[in-house]
């Protein structure tokens, strides 16, 4: 049953799944998430903001506090995060291993550590 994102329910240990991809000639982007335990989905399509195109050689996979984090909050303890079937198609096939690395840092401590693989990525809660 198709969902928009407010209404679309996840719980602790639920698979989820996520594709981004231009639509209608790179003039638009279009979001398809799901949650793969349950079956509810929910789709976007967005225009780049005014003045904004689409250029499309980059990707990320991406693991941060719930509400933007400091200074409203924290981010909290979290088990492993795994990404996977982690790939970027384009004009070449990318794969997270060929990118850069980034943890968190908070207060000069930093939260996270990353692994990845092939077509994986890993992100770990390290912090105090």
């Amino acid at each position: 049953m198709p969902r928009t994102a407010l209404s679309l329910s996840l719980s602790r240990g639920q698979g989820v799944y996520c594709s981004v991809q231009y639509v209608n000639g790179k003039t638009a982007g279009q979001i398809y998430f799901a949650n793969d335990t349950t079956g509810e989905h929910f789709s976007i399509t967005l225009a780049p903001p005014p003045g904004a195109t689409f250029d499309g050689n980059t990707a990320e996979w991406i693991m941060g506090a719930p509400d933007g984090g400091e200074p409203v909050s924290s981010l909290p303890a979290f088990t492993p995060v795994t990404f996977t079937d982690a790939i970027c198609c384009g004009a070449t096939l990318s794969k997270p291993q060929y990118g850069d690395i980034f943890n968190i840092v908070g207060f000069g401590v930093t939260l996270t550590a990353v692994t990845v693989g092939s077509d994986t990525v890993t992100i770990t809660y390290i912090g105090p």
